[in-house]
Order: C-alpha cells, then structure tokens, then sequence
C-alpha cells in the first residue's frame, strides 16, 4: 500500500465514480432524469466503496496490495454494479424465500 492515506482514499473514490460512469454509460441516460443519473452514479460508486474492501480481501487475503490494483477492484466493481447489484439482490431475496417454505 501506498504510505500516503489521503492518496489511497482519492484513488477509491476516483475509481469508485470512474467506473459508475462507466456503468452508466451503457444505460440510456440520454433519456434519464437528473436524478436518476445521480442516483445511479451514487449507487453505483458507493457499491464499489462498501463492497470492494470485502472482494479484495477475498481475492488478495490480509497482505498489503498495491493501491492501483486496488483502484482497479473498485472501479470494476463500480462498472459491473448495474448488473451486480440485481444479481445480489435475486440471490439473496431467493435464500430468504427458500428459507420461508
């Protein structure tokens, strides 16, 4: 890790929003409302944020990983959230309906 962490937190945050305007550069936001558009950035940037930590630990363990690759994890995250965030969603909400019956 980089020993600097205010550049650790604007790499996130860079990668985060970079990749939900990625994300969002493959809906139709021609037709979308402002806030809309700031909801899906919001979400999408804030999925990488709250989620990246977790899938990097799962992939890199406890041991130090270079802020870059990092900013990368976060930034696919982010890019993938439009289509991540409904499967995660599908799958939770079914162990919860498989559980009920």
């Amino acid at each position: 890790m980089n020993e600097n962490p205010l550049l650790e937190w604007i790499w996130t945050f860079l990668a985060s929003f970079a990749g939900a305007l990625t994300a969002l550069s493959f809906r139709p936001f021609e037709k979308m409302k402002r806030g809309e558009i700031v909801i899906s950035l919001t979400v999408g940037a804030s999925f990488a944020i709250f989620v990246g930590p977790w899938v990097a630990w799962k992939i890199f363990g406890d041991g130090q990983v270079d802020t870059r690759i990092l900013g990368a994890v976060f930034y696919l995250l982010a890019s993938g959230s439009n289509v991540l965030i409904p499967l995660m969603v599908r799958r939770i909400s079914g162990g919860i309906a498989g559980a009920e019956k």
